[in-house]
């Protein structure tokens, strides 16, 4: 019994250790349609993440057809009209308003005919998939994203930068959670478990002893009776 607890506590621990200096930058939304996500194929079965950034809304970066394939329609730039951000210098993850770009990493996963975007810890292999999107052996494809989840960006005093956070507002150990469980949170925060089974209890403290009277019967069997000798 006590190793299907295992998971949880790894978990626990990693939800535990967010950045240190996680309260240093902020998050503001993004507005619709100014930020994708999606995958590019590089050759032998991998994928890399790729995020464009809408600079100038009047000149469209790209276009999606209905199967979520990306025609990018002008070269990424550094300021023009559009960004393009492909390592972790230009996009991070984001939980309950902590910084997650220290200890965790995004990555693209083949899952038969689809890729997932996973979030991931390599220290402890734990990881929360968080977009999905159709497979293609070549080009881009467009992630859509699990419930929750949604970019923003980065800012420092108050001031936009050039980085993209993928958030969610729910704490990371119930994003966990509800990923064990399909969605569904049905079990307690790791905070919150209850007592490995098998765990030795703690014996209930001893009840002092009734005292009783010497007049006090003590079974319901007849009473033995003092004798007194006879003199004469």
């Amino acid at each position: 019994m006590l190793r299907t607890y295992l998971p949880l506590l790894a978990l626990t621990a990693a939800a535990a250790a967010p950045a240190a200096w996680a309260a240093v930058f902020e998050a503001e939304p993004v507005a619709n349609g100014d930020v994708l996500i999606a995958s590019q194929a590089i050759g032998n079965n991998q994928w890399k993440l790729v995020v464009l950034d809408q600079v100038n809304s009047s000149t469209p970066c790209w276009r999606a057809d209905a199967s979520g394939s990306i025609e990018v329609l002008r070269p990424p730039s550094s300021d023009v009209h559009c960004r393009e951000f492909t390592s972790s210098s230009g996009y991070s993850a984001r939980v309950d308003g902590d910084d997650l770009s220290k200890g965790w990493r995004l990555r693209v996963e083949p899952s038969g005919q689809q890729l997932t975007l996973e979030l991931i810890n390599p220290a402890t292999d734990i990881s929360l998939i968080i977009g999905k999107a159709r497979r293609t052996s070549s080009g881009m494809s467009a992630f859509k994203l699990e419930p929750g989840w949604s970019p923003q960006r980065r800012l420092y005093q108050g001031r936009p930068l050039q980085h993209v956070y993928l958030a969610n507002p729910e704490p990371l150990a119930v994003l966990m959670a509800k990923s064990r469980n399909n969605g569904t949170l049905i079990a307690r925060p790791p905070a919150l478990l209850p007592a490995v089974p098998g765990s030795p209890r703690r014996a209930a403290p001893a009840q002092e002893p009734v005292a009783r009277s010497a007049s006090t019967p003590t079974s319901s069997g007849p009473i033995a009776l003092q004798v007194i000798p006879f003199k004469p």
